[in-house]
């Protein structure tokens, strides 16, 4: 109910609410500063505040400075700039408030002004200013001061980078919400690097990861406008700087978070003004609080040592001092300490990484913890220990005197500034023309402006007047035709008042009768003019408020002159004793002013900008975002390692790598390991196949997704169907043609819900490098199996043998073709990873066995590789086979019988192979012996439906091939497991091949 009370003040009325908040600022105390600065068009630009203790805070706190803007605490859409500071409890103190209409280059030029007329010694020892990323306030404050550092805030700078890459012109609408994390992990990684050497690697990262990802104009903007300014932005550029850990705004965004639960948009510029002032009340009155109650600082759980810190201390230096107190202790002897031979009173503190340089007068290092913070570090107290020097171990010289000293001296300076817009010196400031450009915004804005207020006029006939008026002045502008200005528009004004501000018992205008207070305005807008300043009596007591004289800038000035030349007095000296405001007792020419009619009082005039430029956009739900971004980082730092690790950046390359250099078993585990398994919990996840048109593609992937979902990526993918090679169906004329086919933009994409899409090359990709990673498990495995397993077993004289063979395995490639078998890339020592238990003999292998008989006995041939499905048994039990069952006996292939049959008439052949293959579950084998005219088949299981199925084959390669040969069935040995089938094939196929094999 207040809140909307005093949002329903009028404009006019506020404008001198405001002008009494102001006053009454002024007036509470002789220490507090404050200002008020007219742009060109009259009205009041910007509203300056600094309290008396805000400015004892920034006397004793001088270092650092955070400065920033916030928008929506008033409805006139002023922000709010502030300055501020940081106490000896590690808390943020205001030390200046700034009611600024936009946030320009003058608007933040006069509340520098203010801010260094405040404090006209202190700002000498400035040193860090943290402001956000924008660019008025770094040139401003750089300009002001030159000795400071200006450092950005890191938030802001990840922020607006963020920002950055999603602008269209770089590219970023284009890009997969992964690539866009791994850009948004790299700047991060960038603006906290510890190093230029880790800057610059992640420099390089993030140029590369931009020409992957498409959005190199981002990678170009940001080497040409942040690259060259590190040393704002980059935390190891920042490490030697008195900031006290202060690299974000954090504080000062808190303190704003904290001030609008009292404002907000539709607030009054007096009830935020009032709103600033109670805070900074409250503030001070806390303060002051902690700092004269009795006692001092305990904790029970410090020893003796941080406890002598406390006794002079804060908690919050202690407990900055007690890392450094524990790390100092704990490598005392591990550190090694040599004196310099250019300094005598320098000790080089030599640690596992670095080497820092220890001063032994005054205790102060080189380290990133002593320059920021000032007080003693971990190498001080780990020396002073190592050498057991007296007294303290924590050298307490060291603390710096802003964390316990609490004498503040104010120098006098003006109480109170109004400065009018000087237009003679504003065009002498702007020494550019204006563009064509430049000068169309400026009259866009005007024209903005004026029909803004035309719309608000209710009465038609009032509006269609004013239309025609500034109709008729569009054509005077045409004509470039200026039309005469009314006098009567700079006639003074009168505004009623009901009570005046100035106080009736020091002799100035009553307040029971309110009277005009005119003075001269020297802008060049308006002359002079007769305003009212008024309060309410319930907030104002005439005993309570003192007389404020405000003078203008050049009068006080000539005034001043006027007085150092008839009494002696320098400028210094008066302005020194009070300035434009006074108390109304030290007042020279108070009495004289007062009774004499005719001196003009000057007042205090406040006319706000109804129209300010609204600024800020609306709040984000950052909650949502902050895990997952932590999580994206950690991603990305698992994917660099593991690109390290691999030696390349990109999987495609990493393949191509691999198979041209074709290493061992080892090194390529070792660079596959960086390639990590992702998504790993969305397995069951059911991938769906689509045609797009340039779909959002995920290019910067470094990783495979879990192989049950690559499967099912396989499986949703149709043939490949290039448009070189059509697969073109018989009688099909409506099919597209070649040049059709290429004309088209259209990708095969397979898209998993909650993950993103993936093209068909990715996936063949991932495909590629699961498998490798595969065969190299599966390769070690074998090794380890020859060597524990199989070598126990074999002779004495097949171990070093069982050695060799071990070893090549280790030192080939998995697709290297082995010697001895043919150049066929299927006999590769990727088959021979089957061998081990319980892993299924693939085709190959069984096939590779045949051409080694083949190769060391010439009687045996490898007839063919049938594949066939298991049927039911044809008979009833016990019954036989009959012509009918012949008749309907399986049908082999015919090229396979054509080479039975061949094999069968020539001289030296005994034994042809046959290996079947049951629905790629089971094998079994076929054996034809040309000598003793027999067909042998064999099933490891002895199962009847395999057998039977065998049986009908070995009947069909009789009936239309070996017509004169017998069936005969081998029932042993007898498989008792579930994937030693082919195991046991190969054995019947050696038996059959070697004459006295062992069974």
């Amino acid at each position: 109910m207040v809140r909307e009370h005093s949002s329903s003040i009028s404009a006019i009325d506020d404008n001198d609410a405001t002008a009494a908040e102001l006053a009454a600022f002024a007036a509470a105390n002789p220490e507090n500063v404050a200002s008020v600065v007219e742009t060109e068009s009259g009205e009041t630009g910007v509203i300056s505040m600094s309290s008396a203790h805000m400015r004892q805070m920034f006397t004793r706190f001088s270092e650092l400075i955070m400065v920033d803007c916030t928008h929506k605490t008033n409805r006139y859409n002023y922000q709010l700039c502030t300055f501020m500071v940081m106490n000896e409890y590690g808390e943020g103190m205001v030390v200046q408030h700034s009611l600024i209409e936009s946030n320009g280059d003058w608007h933040m030029d006069q509340a520098v002004l203010h801010f260094k007329r405040a404090n006209p010694n202190r700002t000498k020892s400035l040193r860090v200013i943290m402001v956000d990323k924008d660019m008025n306030e770094i040139r401003v404050l750089q300009s002001h001061f030159p000795e400071a550092r200006v450092l950005i805030c890191h938030f802001h700078v990840i922020k607006w980078l963020k920002e950055a890459r999603t602008k269209p012109e770089y590219g970023g609408t284009k890009l997969a919400e992964e690539d866009a994390s791994a850009v948004d992990s790299a700047v991060y990684r960038m603006v906290y690097a510890q190093s230029q050497e880790g800057y610059d690697a992640m420099h390089t990262i993030l140029r590369d990861l931009c020409e992957r990802v498409g959005i190199k104009l981002f990678a170009d903007y940001f080497d040409r406008n942040w690259h060259n300014c590190q040393d704002m932005w980059v935390s190891h550029r920042r490490a030697k700087l008195p900031h006290f850990k202060n690299n974000t705004n954090n504080r000062l965004e808190n303190w704003f978070g904290k001030l609008k639960k009292g404002v907000d948009g539709c607030t009054s510029m007096a009830a935020c003004m009032k709103e600033l002032i109670s805070l900074d009340r409250v503030v001070a009155n806390e303060y002051k609080y902690r700092h004269n109650r009795v006692g001092g600082n305990q904790n029970k759980f410090l020893d003796q040592e941080l406890k002598d810190v406390l006794r002079f201390n804060t908690h919050f230096v202690a407990d900055q001092i007690a890392p450094q107190y524990t790390a100092g202790l704990a490598k005392a002897d591990s550190y090694l300490f040599a004196e310099c031979d250019q300094d005598s009173g320098v000790v080089l503190v030599h640690g596992r990484k670095n080497t820092r340089r220890l001063q032994v007068f005054d205790w102060s290092c080189d380290c990133e913890f002593a320059k920021t913070m000032q007080l003693p570090c971990r190498h001080a107290i780990a020396y002073r220990k190592h050498k057991s020097l007296p007294g303290s171990v924590i050298p307490l010289m060291r603390i710096d005197e802003r964390w316990t000293s609490q004498s503040v001296h104010l120098n006098r300076v003006r109480q109170f500034e109004y400065h009018p817009f000087d237009e003679e010196e504003n065009s002498r400031a702007r020494k550019k023309p204006r563009t064509h450009s430049q000068r169309y915004r400026e009259a866009v804005r005007a024209t903005h402006l004026i029909a803004s207020e035309l719309a608000d006029i209710d009465d038609e006939t009032e509006f269609e007047a004013s239309l025609q008026f500034l109709l008729n002045q569009w054509r005077n502008v045409r004509q470039r035709k200026r039309t005469a200005v009314d006098d009567k528009a700079h006639a003074p004004v009168e505004l009623s008042q009901s009570h005046s501000l100035w106080s009736e018992g020091l002799g100035d205008v009553p307040i029971s009768e309110p009277q005009p207070i005119s003075f001269s305005h020297p802008s060049t807008l308006s002359t002079s003019s007769q305003i009212f300043i008024s309060a309410e009596p319930s907030e104002f007591r005439p005993s309570e408020i003192a007389t404020i004289k405000l003078e203008r800038r050049k009068p006080a000035v000539a005034l001043r002159k006027s007085k150092s030349e008839g009494s002696g007095v320098s400028d210094s000296d008066s302005s020194e004793t009070g300035g434009c405001i006074s108390d109304g007792n030290n007042s020279s020419g108070g009495e004289d002013s007062r009774s004499d009619p005719s001196v003009n009082k000057p007042t205090l005039k406040i006319r706000l900008n109804p129209k300010a430029k609204k600024s800020g956009r609306p709040k984000k739900n950052r909650d949502a975002t902050v895990a997952s971004e932590r999580a994206n980082r950690v991603w990305f730092d698992a994917a660099q390692e593991g690109r390290h690790q691999a030696g390349e950046v990109t999987l495609l390359s990493l393949i191509d790598s691999l198979d041209r250099e074709k290493p061992g078993l080892l090194e390529l585990q070792r660079r596959l390991a960086g390639v990590l398994v992702k998504y790993a919990d969305f397995a069951r996840k059911k991938p769906q196949f689509r045609t797009l048109h340039n779909p959002l593609l995920k290019m910067d992937v470094f990783y495979v997704l879990p192989q049950k979902l690559l499967d099912k990526c396989s499986e949703v993918l149709p043939l490949t169907n290039t448009s070189s090679d059509p697969v073109v169906i018989d009688g099909d004329d409506d099919l597209p043609t070649v040049h059709e086919l290429k004309a088209r933009k259209d990708v095969d994409v397979v898209y998993i819900k909650d993950i993103g899409l993936y093209s068909r090359k990715q996936i063949e990709t991932m495909q590629r490098v699961s498998i490798l990673k595969k065969d190299a498990a599966d390769g070690l495995l074998l090794a380890k199996w020859i060597l524990e397993d199989a070598l126990p077993v074999l002779p004495a004289d097949c171990h070093h043998l069982a050695k060799v063979i071990s070893d090549q395995v280790l030192d080939n490639y998995p697709a290297t073709t082995i010697n001895g078998l043919g150049d066929i890339s299927a006999y590769n020592y990727r088959m021979l990873y089957r061998a081990t238990p319980p892993t299924w003999l693939n085709g190959a292998f069984i096939q590779a066995l045949c051409v080694r008989l083949e190769v060391d006995f010439p009687s045996a041939f490898f007839g063919g590789m049938i594949s066939a499905n298991p049927r039911s048994k044809s008979s009833k039990k016990g019954s036989k086979l009959t012509a009918k069952h012949v008749n309907n006996a399986y049908d082999v292939d015919t090229k396979i019988l054509q080479r039975v049959k061949r094999l069968a008439i020539e001289n030296g052949v005994d034994t042809m192979f046959f290996p079947v293959n049951f629905d790629d579950a089971h094998w079994c084998g076929i054996v034809v012996k040309v000598q003793a005219k027999r067909v042998i088949f064999y099933d490891p299981l002895n199962d009847a439906i395999y057998k039977s199925t065998l049986e009908n084959i070995a009947w069909s390669i009789k009936r239309r091939a070996l017509p004169g040969y017998e069936v005969t069935a081998l029932n042993n040995p007898i498989q008792f497991d579930l994937y030693s089938c082919g195991v046991f094939v190969c054995w019947m196929f050696i038996r059959q091949a070697v004459q006295g094999a062992p069974h």
